[in-house]
């Protein structure tokens, strides 16, 4: 999605998702693992789209070792 409608949608579903739990977006941001990012975290990689790598959770290590 492209910024801002990707923002508006993480919002929106960490709202739907306090109804019942607690919401954790996980990424990795400046090089360090985050568990429950913050509205600022949230906003830079919305603006940084689609340069931000998705990553899958057995490949964690290997991608934060060659940034």
């Amino acid at each position: 999605m492209p910024y801002p409608q990707n923002l508006e949608t993480a919002k929106e579903v960490v709202a739907i998702v306090m109804d019942g739990a607690v919401p954790a977006t996980i990424a990795t941001v400046y090089a360090i693992p985050s568990v429950g990012l913050n509205l600022e975290q949230l906003e830079r990689l919305a603006l940084l789209g689609k340069s931000v790598q998705r990553t899958a959770r057995m490949d964690i290590a290997h991608v934060l070792s060659i940034r």
